[in-house]
C-alpha cells in the first residue's frame, strides 16, 4: 500500500487512489530492477535519496508495510525517473 504520511491535513494517497492493481511488492521489483540497472549499491541509493541505507534494505525485503508517497519520490529522483514509472 502506498501512502502519504498523515499529518493531519487530510492528505494520505493509497496506492488505488494512484493506479489499481498495483502492489507494494511490484513497486519494491521495480525499484530494485531500477537501482540494478543504474549500478548502484542500496547505500548508493539511500544516500542519493537522503535516507539512511538500513531504509533501503528494509523496503527492498517488503519489511515496510506501508510505503509512502515521499518514499517514491525519493526513490524516483535519486534514480532519474518519475515516480510513476516505480508503479
Amino acid at each position: 500500500m502506498l501512502c502519504a504520511p498523515s499529518d493531519g491535513k487530510g492528505d494520505e494517497l493509497h496506492l488505488g487512489h494512484v493506479r489499481e492493481g498495483i502492489s507494494t511488492a511490484q513497486v519494491v521489483a521495480n525499484v530494485v530492477a531500477l537501482r540494478e540497472k543504474r549500478g548502484f549499491t542500496q547505500r548508493e541509493l539511500a544516500t542519493r535519496a537522503g535516507m539512511y541505507p538500513n531504509a533501503v534494505s528494509v523496503f527492498e525485503k517488503g519489511g515496510q508495510g506501508k510505503m509512502f508517497l515521499k518514499t517514491l519520490e525519493r526513490f524516483a529522483k535519486a534514480l532519474g525517473v518519475k515516480p510513476s514509472a516505480l508503479l
